[in-house]
């Protein structure tokens, strides 16, 4: 019993840690166009 809910936990948490893994790819890959945009834009003002 106990084997099966550790089995079942450590798939959870892979599952986990890799949806986490890939919404921090997300965001690292669209974080830097922003700022590039924001500063092209503060660049282009002056």
């Amino acid at each position: 019993m106990t084997t099966v809910s550790d089995a079942s936990q450590q798939t959870f948490v892979q599952r986990q840690q890799r949806l986490l893994n890939f919404v921090i790819a997300d965001v690292n890959a669209k974080i830097p166009k922003s700022f590039t945009i924001a500063k092209a834009s503060i660049y282009e003002e002056r």
